[in-house]
C-alpha cells in the first residue's frame, strides 16, 4: 500500500471520528431535510449547493444518520493534492467497507471532481455531494451530470427555520433575525455575530475567490466587495463601479470580480425587467447580499437601516422560494419613472409585483408605494400586487387594482410555495 493511500486512510479515519461525534449537535430542522431523505435511494446524484457555512454538511449528515455511509471532506488541509480518484476509492473502501452511500463534502476542491463523480455515477454508486460555488450547478455540474442529478439549494436559515420547532414568533426575535441574519453559528448561539460573520466574509473571499481564481490583485478585490456591501439595494453599473474605484480597476476586471463573488454566494445583482433581453443589459442593476448579518459585521453603517435590511431580506426569501435573478426575478421601472422593488415571473408570464417599505404611516411614503404599484400594474397587466411592511396590514382598492399590504413576519412564515 502506497504512502499516499495510507495518508488518505488516516485522514478518513480522523474525519470519521469527527463526523460521528458531531452529527446532530445543535441541529435545527431545515425545510430541505425531507426532500433529501426521500431522495436517498434515488439513482440521481444528490447535490447540495449554497453559501459556505450555511449548513449543507449538517443537513446531509442528518439525512444519512442511521445509514451506512462513507464521508470525505475535500476541504481538509490534510487532503493530498496529488490524490487520484482511484486513490480515494481505495482508501474509502478500506475505512468504510460496507458503505451504501458516498458523501463528498466541498467537492469543488478536488480538481478532477467532474470526471470522478461522473465515473462513480456510471458505476451505480449512491452519491451525495456538497459545494459552495454556484458555478458547480450553472456550468460544470450541468455538463458533467446532465439530467442525472438532483440539486438542492440551501441558504442561511429562513425566518421559519430560525424560529425552530416552537414557532414562538415575536417582534424582538424578528428584529434580531433582521439585523444578525440566519447563519447557523449565529442562530444556535455558538458564535458572536459580528466577529464570526466578518471572519466568514473574509474566508469566503480567500477560499472561494482568491484561491480558486488565482487572484493577484487582492487589495482591489476586497475594496470592490466592500463597495458592493455599501451598495446593497441600490442601483449600479460597471462604469459607476470603475469611477468609484478611482479608475484603478478596469471594467472587464470588475465584471470578472463580480461574477466570482456571485458564484461564491457573497452577493447577487438584480436586472431591471424589460421584454427585450438585450435591452436589459443596458439598464442599471441592483445589489443584494445573501445574509443581512454581513452588513453589521463589516460595519456598513453605525446603526441598522431597517428599510434596506427589509428589502434585502425579501430578496433572499424570494430566491429561497425558487425565483432566479435575471430569469424569474427582477426589479421594474414604469414608463412614468416609478420603481417597483420586485417583479416575479412564472411560466414566462409576470406573476406579481412587490414593494417593500418599513412603514406606511407617512403620507409621502404611502403615496409613492401605491402610485408605483398602480403604474406598474397597468403597464404590465398584473393584478397581484403586494406591499410588505414591518407591521402594517391593509387592503387598498381602486384604479382596477387591489393592493394587499401585509406584515413581513406573516409573509415570511407562509409555505415556501406561496408568493
Amino acid at each position: 500500500m502506497s504512502n499516499l493511500i495510507s495518508n488518505l486512510e488516516r485522514l478518513l479515519k480522523r474525519q470519521k471520528n469527527e463526523i460521528n461525534h458531531g452529527i446532530v449537535m445543535n441541529y435545527h430542522d431545515r425545510d430541505a431535510l425531507e426532500t433529501l431523505i426521500s431522495a436517498l435511494n434515488s439513482p440521481l446524484v444528490k447535490v447540495i449547493l449554497g453559501p459556505r457555512r450555511c449548513g449543507k454538511s449538517t443537513l446531509a449528515k442528518k439525512a444519512v444518520q442511521g445509514r451506512k455511509f462513507a464521508y470525505l471532506n475535500f476541504e481538509d488541509e490534510g487532503f493530498p493534492v496529488d490524490a487520484t480518484g482511484d486513490d480515494i476509492m481505495s482508501a474509502l473502501e478500506r475505512v468504510y467497507p460496507d458503505a451504501e452511500i458516498l458523501f463528498f463534502d466541498e467537492i469543488q476542491n478536488f480538481d478532477r471532481w467532474e470526471q470522478f463523480i461522473h465515473r462513480l455515477h456510471r458505476e451505480g454508486r449512491n452519491l451525495i455531494v456538497t459545494g459552495s460555488n454556484a458555478h458547480l450547478l450553472s456550468q460544470e455540474l450541468a455538463s458533467a451530470l446532465t439530467g442525472r442529478h438532483l440539486a438542492i439549494k440551501i441558504l442561511p436559515f429562513s425566518y421559519k427555520e430560525f424560529l425552530g420547532r416552537q414557532q414562538k414568533d415575536s417582534e424582538e426575535l424578528f428584529l434580531s433575525y433582521l439585523v444578525n441574519g440566519g447563519y447557523p453559528e449565529i442562530v444556535t448561539g455558538l458564535s458572536e455575530s459580528s466577529s464570526y460573520l466578518g471572519a466568514l466574509w473574509d474566508s469566503i473571499i480567500l477560499k472561494d475567490v482568491v484561491r480558486r481564481h488565482r487572484i493577484r490583485n487582492v487589495r482591489d478585490l476586497h475594496a470592490l466587495y466592500n463597495l458592493m456591501l455599501h451598495s446593497v439595494t441600490t442601483r449600479f453599473n460597471n462604469e459607476s463601479l470603475v469611477r468609484a474605484m478611482g479608475q484603478a480597476v478596469s471594467a472587464p476586471t470588475i465584471k470578472n470580480f463580480l461574477m466570482y463573488g456571485e458564484q461564491a454566494y457573497l452577493f447577487a445583482d438584480l436586472d431591471r425587467f424589460h421584454f427585450g433581453v438585450r435591452k436589459r443589459l443596458k439598464f442599471d442593476r441592483k445589489a443584494y447580499i445573501f445574509d443581512n448579518g454581513f452588513l453589521a459585521a463589516k460595519k456598513v453603517s453605525t446603526s441598522p437601516d431597517h428599510g434596506r435590511l427589509l428589502e434585502n431580506l425579501v430578496f433572499i426569501e424570494l430566491v429561497r422560494r425558487g425565483f432566479e435573478p435575471g430569469l424569474s426575478l427582477f426589479y421594474f421601472v414604469s414608463q412614468s419613472g416609478y420603481e417597483v422593488d420586485f417583479l416575479t415571473r412564472v411560466d414566462g408570464k409576470t406573476d406579481q409585483l412587490i414593494q417593500v417599505t418599513w412603514q406606511m404611516s407617512e403620507a409621502k411614503t404611502r403615496d409613492r408605494e401605491i402610485r408605483g404599484l398602480r403604474a406598474a400594474s397597468d403597464e404590465m397587466k398584473v393584478r397581484k400586487t403586494l406591499i410588505l411592511t414591518f407591521d402594517h396590514r391593509e387592503t387598498i382598492s381602486g384604479n382596477n387594482t387591489e393592493i394587499i399590504v401585509e406584515p413581513i413576519r406573516e409573509w415570511l412564515l407562509h409555505p415556501l410555495t406561496s408568493t
